[in-house]
């Protein structure tokens, strides 16, 4: 292996989400993150999650000496219960960061002893050619870090998410001074965030966000109050029970995210709670709505979540009327807007006052605006520049920027899914790529391209389940039954269908076929009665029985 620092792109470039990154060095490896990702719905019907594909990873697990984790959203630790696996080394992160992440590793039903190492700002972890330095930097989660990896090639400056909020909720602002001292020395290449690169100007800080919630809370104080936040988002959270508690109302946490946050949260001290002041869900009616306030998930209009069943009565402890307010304190992932419009709506319907981002200050994001980024190129002063965690436009905006702060253009790269490059001070080569596409996740199990095309199909053209009776003894038998979903059987198809298949078997020669024949043959029979009839080909399922 040559000595030469490598970078692999295998997931958060050209798409929102599935961050993971691989430097190599010599015999030394490390992943800088390992998050998933969420489907097209129209593509891939049926998937729950994304999550990066790591058959590369696997080819040199022996040379990985670490991971590590740059903040503990899913998209950029989801992936791990699965990561870790078939690569089971030392993961390195915050105290929120590990906790969310050891409470997925038991929800997966992990049973290996996984080692989880606790890091703070101003960390040092050698790994192998790598030395990794923890900075912090603010986000919309606690625990967020950029990384200062030092290799022999240079040092490489990963911003992981941020942006640069000077009044975080918890006062732990960004090691600004810490950075401008590593870009002092020098600094081989910036991979920096792209998430918020068509945004001008700054982000606005979370604690903003907490005064816009206390103006609401004080304009509703006669009706009952329903949040629904990113369960992540620790300090959001902590700000809607300060809001809450104000006004002397008790706590309804509903989802299992939420209550999974808040349980870490109390246990890590970011959040202090009397736990009389905290109810069950299903003692919610006997609350005055004045006092109380239910803090739910449902923030991208999840069908399972709390808030769209709510907006669709299927929730039975909360029935939503006008003496409800409704405050969505995020925005939605592209991609997901039609889903929260349609829970909006429906809430709307049944009455609901609705206070979002759009009317009232109640959502700050949690990625750096333009004036961020450039202060944060400023600040390392890097000799290369890549785009990361972006769609491709995204990271051809961030391209332009950084030229415009004066990063000559060839110095830059615009990695794709798989892209591989090598990294020195002569310059940047990019290497044959990688096969770096998705996983697909139902639940918790992997699911493959050919069931996602079926998937596919089933959506489109329907399903039509035969299920044939037949006589292995005697005189020969066919009892069938069709069961459809997804298309109208007409009538006329239906006893074309029987008496085709009661004309095939009814010789009897069915008893020398293998089950698989004759599965086959009824597949056959069903497919060019469809298509003949009605031109769609819906998936055909034989279940063949003999009594």
């Amino acid at each position: 292996m040559a000595n030469r620092l490598k970078i692999v792109f295998l997931g958060g470039v050209e798409e929102i989400g599935k961050n993971m990154t691989l430097l190599e060095y010599g015999e030394s490896a490390i992943i800088l993150d390992a998050g998933l990702g969420f489907p097209n719905s129209e593509n891939m019907p049926g998937v729950d999650f994304l999550i990066p594909d790591i058959s590369y990873v696997k080819e040199i697990k022996k040379r990985i000496k670490g991971i590590f984790i740059t903040h503990g959203h899913e998209d950029h630790i989801g992936a791990l219960p699965f990561v870790l696996k078939d690569i089971n080394v030392p993961v390195y992160g915050s105290s929120i960061a590990l906790a969310f992440l050891d409470a997925k590793i038991n929800r997966a039903g992990g049973n290996k002893k996984y080692k989880l190492v606790q890091i703070d700002n101003g960390s040092i972890i050698q790994a192998g050619d790598f030395s990794v330095e923890f900075i912090r930097t603010t986000h919309s989660i606690a625990g967020a870090f950029s990384l200062a990896i030092t290799s022999p090639s240079g040092v490489i400056f990963f911003t992981g998410d941020f942006k640069i909020d000077h009044t975080p909720v918890d006062g732990k602002v960004a090691d600004l001074s810490r950075i401008a001292a590593i870009g002092s020395k020098g600094v081989l290449l910036l991979m920096q965030d792209s998430t918020n690169v068509e945004r001008l100007g700054y982000s606005m800080s979370e604690s903003r966000v907490g005064k816009s919630l206390e103006s609401v809370f004080n304009d509703n104080k006669n009706k009952r109050i329903i949040v629904a936040t990113f369960a992540s988002n620790i300090h959001r959270i902590k700000q809607i029970v300060d809001c809450a508690l104000k006004q002397g109302r008790r706590i309804v946490l509903s989802g299992r995210s939420v209550l999974n946050t808040v349980a870490i949260a109390q246990k890590l001290g970011e959040i202090k709670l009397d736990p009389e002041m905290l109810i069950d869900i299903n003692n919610t009616k006997k609350i005055p709505d004045d006092r109380i306030c239910i803090i739910a998930t449902g923030t991208q209009g999840e069908p399972s979540s709390a808030l769209t069943r709510m907006s669709l009565d299927g929730f039975k402890n909360v029935s939503i009327g006008e003496n409800d307010t409704v405050i969505l304190s995020a925005s939605p992932i592209p991609g997901n807007e039609r889903s929260i419009h349609n829970v909006m709506n429906n809430l709307s319907k049944k009455g609901a006052s609705l206070v979002y981002e759009s009317l009232s200050e109640v959502h700050a994001s949690g990625h750096a605006c333009v004036e961020e980024l450039k202060l944060m190129i400023a600040l390392v002063k890097p000799t290369y520049f890549i785009p990361v965690h972006g769609e491709f436009r995204h990271l051809k905006k961030h391209a332009e920027l950084a030229e415009s702060m004066g990063i000559p253009r060839p110095n830059m790269f615009l990695p794709e899914l798989g892209s591989c490059i090598e990294v020195s001070r002569g310059g940047i080569r990019r290497l044959p790529s990688i096969d770096a596409g998705a996983v697909m996740l139902v639940g918790d199990i992997e699911s493959d391209e050919g069931s996602i095309i079926e998937r596919k199909k089933m959506a489109e053209d329907g399903i039509v389940i035969s299920a044939i009776t037949l006589s292995k003894t005697g005189k020969p038998k066919v009892e069938i039954d069709l069961t459809s979903k997804g298309l109208n059987i007409l009538s006329a198809i239906e006893d074309e269908i029987q008496s085709t298949l009661q004309s095939r078997f009814s010789g009897g020669e069915y008893r020398n076929m293998v089950t698989e024949e004759l599965s086959q043959l009824t597949r056959k029979i069903i497919s060019k009665i469809f298509y003949s009839k009605q031109k769609r080909c819906p998936v055909i399922i034989p279940i063949i029985m003999f009594e």
